[in-house]
């Protein structure tokens, strides 16, 4: 990164009306609104160039020579203009000769790709003797090409070559664009450089280190038209992405690939990274759609999913106690669109939106991760997540929330918010068992419309209210969810947000309840089923 005194003088070139003073006072106002001792000097006044709109880069008209594209083994004499991407130590060696000898390797790219550089003996010491860092731009002169490891040719620098400090080339870096695209991210290239749109900050964190220091990080959401990702930055550079907004347009160089805390993969990047905002992107950039993720679509280990549907039910905010003794809350709802319904489980300072949002609302859930809960896929939403209540120009294909009940016959397994009209054939029977999360109480009802009959479990403080139903009622079960049992037949069970109701609609006359014989014949057979299914009550669905 350029000293103070290099990007003050950049941003009175840039907007010849500043003056010196001023821009000293701002660095210094800067500072003081976030926190001197997070922020550079440097860290404040490109931040304040942002603001401003103010281009800091610097062109040289001189020749970059040949392009890294270009470089074959036996060529001799070549200059090459780029940008350090890595700098190791330097490692001594003992030459044939006995002597002791001293080699030094960096790592050089342009817009045509990324290739090793060797410094050899005195030229070891080229890093400190010109003063150059990660992200210089430096010319290579009079190096010559050999073949490196894995095949690739290497730039060495012997006594006849030198290592010098450039000011911004021309096109092939200001146009720099070899950037990876996001969906071609992996651990096994760590160092990238990407380019995208903020889609979202979630805001900078302060936490402790090991030696009692304190250091800053931000979380961000970057797309590209191949994907999108997170990006980690720390302590300088999450104050610098923190004067960023959603939508603006930034690359970020020299940052390191990792794998993220549920699996994915995080972009990280520190103060040997960069990170520069533009006013707009380069021509012909292109940021896709952030990719929305249908219901019907979801599985298990997904991460970071955006998912546009309505608010089918919502449930109260319960407490509970961690590992740790710390208390956090939980509050669970079930959400809708045009392909399925399924459980969204929303933790600590994100269930206080429940208490804003009504029963078909349409909602926009980013950073939402997927997991398995008792055989079913359950979506949630923790501190890296958002909820947008209407968001304009998007789930205009939801459909709104309807109680329309399904027709028995077609109920299928995987449905997880059923709602159901029909008529009790038998006398409801109440029993305790015992599941893996301890003794409660069951009521098996049988349930019957005009295309087939279904088996109906309520657990707990339904188990009671569903006992006192009469055999030839008509009710309406809301919020239930299919499973099949042990013998392979098709079953509804009660959830946390199973509701009944009795309906004076006329049903079909052929919908008749069970004489008292019939259900004596089949007690044996749903006491057989009660027995087999009690470890996978939907109590706590």
């Amino acid at each position: 990164m350029p000293n103070l005194d290099e990007i003050i003088s950049r941003m009175i070139k840039s907007r010849p009306g500043l003056n010196r003073q001023d821009l000293l006072r701002a660095i210094s106002e800067k500072k003081r609104e976030i926190g001197s001792r997070f922020l550079s000097d440097e860290g404040a006044a490109y931040i304040i160039a942002s603001e401003l709109n103010l281009d800091l880069n610097e062109h040289d008209t001189s020749s970059s020579g040949l392009s890294i594209r270009d470089l074959v083994p036996g060529l001799s004499d070549v200059t090459l203009s780029g940008r350090i991407t890595e700098i190791h130590q330097p490692q001594s060696f003992q030459k044939g000769s006995g002597s002791t000898g001293k080699v030094r390797r960096m790592a050089i790219s342009d817009s045509t790709g990324t290739a090793g550089v060797v410094l050899w003996d005195e030229k070891a010491d080229v890093v400190e003797l010109r003063g150059v860092s990660v992200n210089d731009h430096v010319k290579i002169v009079h190096g010559y090409v050999r073949e490196g490891p894995q095949g690739k040719s290497e730039i060495h620098v012997g006594d006849k070559g030198d290592v010098l400090r450039a000011g911004q080339p021309t096109s092939q870096i200001e146009d720099f664009s070899s950037f990876t695209q996001i969906s071609q991210l992996n651990t096994r290239n760590p160092i990238v450089d990407i380019q995208g749109t903020i889609s979202r900050i979630l805001g900078v964190h302060k936490f402790k280190r090991s030696d009692g220091s304190e250091g800053l990080v931000l979380r961000a959401r970057i797309a590209d038209n191949s994907g999108s990702a997170t990006v980690v930055a720390w302590d300088e550079r999450a104050t610098e992405m923190a004067a960023l907004s959603k939508g603006s347009y930034v690359d970020i160089k020299n940052a390191r690939v990792k794998q993220g805390i549920r699996g994915g993969l995080e972009v990280h990047i520190n103060r040997s990274g960069e990170v520069r905002s533009k006013l707009s992107p380069p021509p012909g950039f292109v940021t896709g759609a952030p990719g929305r993720t249908k219901i019907s679509s979801i599985k298990p280990g997904d991460i970071d999913l955006t998912v546009i549907a309505r608010l089918a039910a919502k449930g109260p905010v319960v407490d509970f106690q961690r590992r740790g003794g710390e208390v956090g809350r939980v509050a669970n709802a079930i959400i809708r669109d045009e392909t399925g319904s399924i459980r969204l489980s929303l933790w600590d300072d994100k269930v206080d939106i429940l208490s804003d949002l009504s029963v078909g609302d349409l909602l926009l859930i980013e950073g939402a991760y997927a997991k398995e809960n008792r055989g079913r896929t359950a979506l949630s939403l923790g501190k890296l997540g958002e909820i947008t209540r209407s968001p304009r120009d998007v789930g205009a294909e939801i459909p709104q929330i309807e109680d329309e009940p399904v027709k028995i016959s077609e109920l299928k397994p995987e449905m997880n918010d059923a709602t159901i009209l029909g008529r009790v054939m038998e006398n409801p029977v109440m029993k305790d068992v015992v599941t893996s999360r301890g003794p409660t109480e069951v009521t098996r009802v049988r349930i019957k419309d005009a295309t087939g009959e279904v088996d109906v479990s309520f657990w707990g403080r339904l188990a009671k209210e569903a006992e006192n139903l009469k055999v030839g009622d008509s009710i309406m079960l809301r919020h239930l969810y299919a499973r099949m049992t042990h013998q392979r037949s098709l079953e509804l069970s009660s959830s946390a947000f199973t509701t009944i109701e009795r309906v004076a609609k006329q049903l079909d006359a052929n919908i008749a309840p069970r004489s008292s014989e019939e259900q004596i014949g089949l007690s044996e057979a749903h006491e057989g089923n009660l027995q087999g299914d009690t470890a996978r009550e939907g109590l706590n669905f």
